[in-house]
């Protein structure tokens, strides 16, 4: 007896061609800045997509040091990011 599991999954994945990342003040410490909301533009070699991403995606792209000319994959359900190296052109 088996069992296949399939799942399907939307990922968007490209090399970072500008990201934007906005800080504001925690409510804890007023002096202290967070990242509050990134905005990324992904490049392929077919399209350019931008994407606006929330609080908890924005400090995941900050801790991973993600920057311009990185390749990233993002989960769009759980945001997710992976960082899979760097672009050839950077």
């Amino acid at each position: 007896m088996g069992v296949r599991i399939r799942e399907m999954r939307d990922v968007y994945e490209g090399e970072v061609a500008s990201l934007e990342i906005e800080s504001g003040q925690t409510s804890y410490n007023p002096y202290q800045q967070t990242a509050s909301e990134a905005r990324v533009t992904l490049r392929t070699e077919e399209e350019k997509k931008t994407l606006r991403l929330g609080k908890s995606v924005a400090s995941s792209l900050q801790s991973r040091r993600v920057s311009e000319g990185d390749v990233i994959q993002i989960d769009a359900e759980t945001g997710r990011i992976m960082r899979l190296g760097q672009s050839r052109e950077a």
